[in-house]
């Protein structure tokens, strides 16, 4: 028998970023190809608050923000049992080998890079909200 392909309705992203146009591009896009219900946090450490009494399906996070960055975040996320499985891309333009290294080596689900596309969004969300039943 084969299963059947269904789309979770209540899908809840988190936007980390500490720039309000990158979140409002984001959940303007986001909204666009259907995800109406999107938690927003400027920096890592809000971040992590919104996480606890929300049902987090995807986190994009900015690499470079103050108080809290989207690495010490990532570390945070996959440091705690309750989020770790949450997929978790980093919004960022670094570039820098080392950087990149230590993201992968915290199992970041992969990067949008700025500048990035509506395509791009819609790819990720597209193929992270599938859910086998």
């Amino acid at each position: 028998m084969q299963k059947e392909q269904t789309v979770k309705m209540d899908f809840v992203i988190l936007i980390v970023d500490d720039s309000k146009t990158i979140r409002r591009f984001l959940k303007r896009h986001l909204s666009k190809i259907g995800i109406t219900k999107v938690i927003e946090a400027d920096n890592g450490k809000s971040a992590l608050t919104k996480l606890y009494g929300n049902n987090i399906d995807m986190i994009f996070a900015d690499w470079q923000m103050p108080v809290m960055d989207g690495l010490k975040l990532l570390k945070k996320v996959r440091g705690n049992i309750i989020f770790r499985d949450i997929p978790f891309y980093m919004i960022t333009a670094e570039t820098l080998t080392e950087n990149v290294f230590e993201a992968i080596f915290f199992d970041v689900s992969g990067y949008l890079m700025k500048p990035f596309t509506i395509d791009q969004i819609s790819e990720i969300v597209n193929a992270s909200k599938q859910i086998l039943i």
